[in-house]
């Protein structure tokens, strides 16, 4: 379990149905020592499996799934689904099913969740748009061996929360140190080492944070254990935080004047503040009443001086879903949310999505270059340096990761009969890298278009086919292209079609030579194209020379000539049983001359193709 999920636990009020069986295992489970009361609800379940309550069960499952064994968190959430359709079980169940690796399990778990809970958001959530936008993501060199995340960048500084000071009190579920805010300054594509925030961090778990644009105040996270206020429960002699945010100013280079903000209350938690650059409004995330369940992201306007406003406003059904919604980041230009949810269909249980507020196009998933099966999180960014961080756990701890945004040029493709420029609808349209990998292959819809992205300053080769028309390659280089819309004019196929043979322009070759030349080969293309369209078809081709040179010497370069023709066809995908062929030297010339000029050698130089099947 890593030391972050305090951040969604802590702010997550933990039901339960205690009987005298489960007393003692309860008792560990509120205290978040999850593995411990893991053995005990073990105990019960094992001695007690056939008869057992589906509460026991359950609080089990929840127990491996809080501490990420989520092999044993699918098993004893089976055993749960055996006995009755538990909602959230059955939700957590797909996701452990994915994050082990059984995708079609998981989305048939999935399709059940659905027709059973239909009114559910995690249901009418559950397709998901994903950004095609790309990614560089690479571990940075202040992580530590301990749980570090939430990094915050600002003014050549980046703050972020860390687990690493092992003189703090450790914390109960994963024997990790409380959590601590560091700094470390960024030079030149360098980090420094990163040094402990003191001014700020307190007995508690500290952080993460974030700054107004000005650099002047900070909002924090922390507990409320920081104003000596718990909440208690009696009877089992415990007693708990909740987490609250706090604002500090800078005053002299030091954070000063810590505040407890008014939108905190000891009844439900406060956490992972995102603000505004203007400063004028707070996202946060919290479990406090008027939510869809779990963790929801919340805003609360601020006044001049950085306190809140009124009363905070849930961002609605469109963000938030019944399971959690976390760490929130609003853009440089307030205009798009990230935020952490594992309410959706994603890659693993948390992954990144990003709302955009003008567009109202509905909430996205950041990708496959930022998300993976693992918990993908507290992701931010900038988008004037094109730079941000992301905490994942994709290698085991909590770690901080560096984002930098790929620079994608976006190519509107036209594609054009290169004779009546009418549009082409329909066409095949292949992207192929300098390494002739295939990128993309698409298709232009009814109007000759289709539209996607290439990385800037590389070149491509864009390959367009069509029916009826000859291949073209066109070449590009993505940072020279001065307009990102590209016609590709495709030239139609002249061939005629007898019974007894297949009449394209003439396939010539340079005296004395039998390989194909660039304009025999646009000519032979005609033919595969032929091919392809009558897969039945076969032929025969009939090679010829010109009558200078001897008969023997003629006869040897039209047997290559033709072996030549046969394994150019062949090399364009076409079977060789298909297409055969014979030299005849210079015995059956097209122009039966004595003193022949050039042009009538040229086309005594030739080949001939005939249908042997249709």
């Amino acid at each position: 379990m890593k030391t972050r999920l305090f951040l969604i636990l802590f702010i997550y009020n933990l039901s339960f149905s205690q009987n005298e069986k489960t007393k003692i295992a309860d008792f560990l489970f509120k205290q978040y020592e999850f593995e411990k009361a893991a053995e005990q609800y073990k105990k019960i379940v094992v001695n007690d499996e056939k008869d057992s309550d589906v509460y026991a069960l359950k609080q089990l499952g929840d127990c491996y799934y809080y501490t990420s064994n989520y092999n044993e968190a699918e098993k004893w959430y089976a055993k749960v689904l055996q006995k009755e359709t538990e909602k959230e079980t059955l939700y957590r169940f797909s996701q452990v099913l994915k994050l082990n690796g059984k995708e079609k399990d998981s989305e048939m778990q999935m399709e059940v969740f659905k027709k059973n809970f239909p009114n559910d958001l995690r249901s009418k959530n559950y397709d998901t748009n994903f950004s095609k936008q790309k990614y560089d993501v690479v571990n940075t060199s202040f992580n530590s061996a301990n749980s570090d995340f939430g990094a915050y960048a600002t003014n050549n500084k980046v703050y972020f929360a860390s687990a690493r000071n092992s003189n703090n009190k450790k914390f109960a579920w994963n024997n990790e140190p409380f959590l601590d805010i560091y700094e470390a300054n960024y030079t030149k594509g360098e980090f420094s080492e990163p040094v402990a925030l003191t001014e700020i961090n307190s007995v508690c778990n500290d952080g993460p944070i974030t700054i107004t644009g000005d650099g002047k105040t900070m909002y924090f996270s922390s507990e409320s254990q920081r104003l000596k206020n718990y909440n208690k429960i009696p009877k089992d002699k415990l007693k708990y935080s909740k987490n609250m945010i706090f604002k500090a100013s800078l005053v002299n280079e030091n954070w000063e004047n810590i505040v407890c903000l008014s939108i905190n209350d000891i009844a439900f938690s406060t956490s992972n503040p995102s603000v505004s650059r203007d400063g004028k409004t707070l996202y946060f995330s919290s479990d406090r009443p008027g939510g869809f369940g779990g963790v929801d992201i919340w805003k609360v306007a601020l006044d001049a001086n950085g306190m809140p406003i009124g009363t905070a406003e849930n961002l609605g059904n469109i963000v938030n879903t019944e399971s959690n919604e976390s760490f929130p980041f609003i853009s440089d230009n307030n205009d798009i949310l990230y935020f952490a949810s594992n309410g959706r269909n994603g890659f693993g249980a948390y992954d990144v999505y990003f709302y955009e507020f003008l567009k109202k196009e509905g909430v996205k998933n950041l990708g496959n270059t930022i998300n993976t099966k693992s918990d993908d999180f507290a992701f931010s960014f900038s988008e004037n340096t094109k730079m941000g961080f992301l905490s994942s756990n994709r290698e085991g701890n909590d770690n901080i990761y560096l984002v930098k945004n790929i620079c994608q040029k976006a190519i509107d493709l036209l594609v054009q009969d290169e004779k009546t420029g009418q549009i082409i609808p329909n066409s095949s349209v292949t992207v192929l890298d300098e390494n002739k990998t295939v990128i993309y292959n698409l298709s232009t819809d009814s109007n000759g278009k289709i539209n996607f992205e290439l990385e800037c300053n590389k070149k491509y080769d864009i390959v367009s086919k069509k029916s009826g028309y000859e291949n073209k390659v066109t070449p590009i280089e993505s940072n020279k292209t001065e307009t990102n819309k590209i016609s590709v004019k495709l030239a139609p196929i002249e061939v005629i079609i007898t019974e007894k043979e297949i009449i394209l322009g003439t396939v010539y070759f340079e005296l004395n030579k039998w390989e194909i030349t660039p304009q025999g080969a646009k000519e032979l293309n005609k033919l595969v194209n032929v091919l392809i369209q009558n897969p039945n078809m076969e032929i025969f081709v009939k090679s010829h020379t010109d009558n200078r040179g001897s008969d023997n010497s003629n006869l040897i370069l039209s047997e290559k000539r033709a072996q030549s023709t046969v394994n150019y066809i062949v090399s364009q995908g076409i079977e060789s049983k298909r297409f055969n062929g014979k030299g005849y030297g210079e015995t059956e010339p097209k122009i039966n001359c004595i003193k022949c000029t050039e042009k009538e050698h040229a086309e005594n130089r030739r080949s001939e193709f005939l249908i042997v099947k249709k």
